[in-house]
């Protein structure tokens, strides 16, 4: 499941009705963004208390149990450990990190705790940056994978700055 805040230039909102998509906000929908947040983090205290209360030790768990879940006709599923838990991984794709933390700084708080806690209980955090330097270091060491596109200064790059000069001009 994705749920998209879109603070770039409009183009998620393309991805509205595709089958996965939760919801996609854009930058005048605050509502939207506010609730797509308090969807995250609401689901990060269900799995926690879940998890503990179910003796699920880890996602590869979670996710075994989830196919049995689904397995499962309906009216078998009310005994199950997961039944009220409607997602699988869920990712949070914020387009355009830097506006986000900028308006909404109380958000973005509760995003960077999403980012630290939330992989473990399967909550993936995305977000884009122009430069390294948007993201705070709290938040840096919680992204296990990164993704370098063209930089505009290649001497801003984190991987290989000998590599980033080598990227045409005219290429993403």
């Amino acid at each position: 499941q994705f749920f998209c805040v879109d603070l770039g230039g409009g183009s998620l909102a393309g991805l509205r009705d595709v089958p996965h998509v939760g919801y996609v906000a854009g930058r005048r929908d605050l509502d939207g963004i506010r609730r797509s947040v308090a969807e995250l983090t609401t689901l990060l205290a269900e799995r926690e208390a879940r998890f503990r209360r179910h003796g699920v030790e880890s996602m590869t768990d979670f996710r075994r149990l989830r196919a049995e879940y689904l397995a499962l006709e309906p009216d078998e599923r009310a005994s199950h450990p997961l039944h009220g838990d409607r997602f699988g991984d869920v990712f949070l794709v914020i387009d355009g990190w830097a506006t986000f933390r900028g308006e909404f700084e109380e958000l973005a708080e509760k995003v960077t705790a999403l980012t630290s806690g939330g992989l473990s209980y399967g909550i993936h955090v995305v977000v884009s940056v122009s430069r390294w330097a948007e993201l705070r270091s709290t938040m840096k060491d919680f992204m296990g994978t990164r993704v370098e596109l063209r930089l505009g200064d290649p001497m801003d790059s984190e991987i290989d700055r000998k590599v980033a000069a080598l990227v045409p001009a005219c290429r993403p």
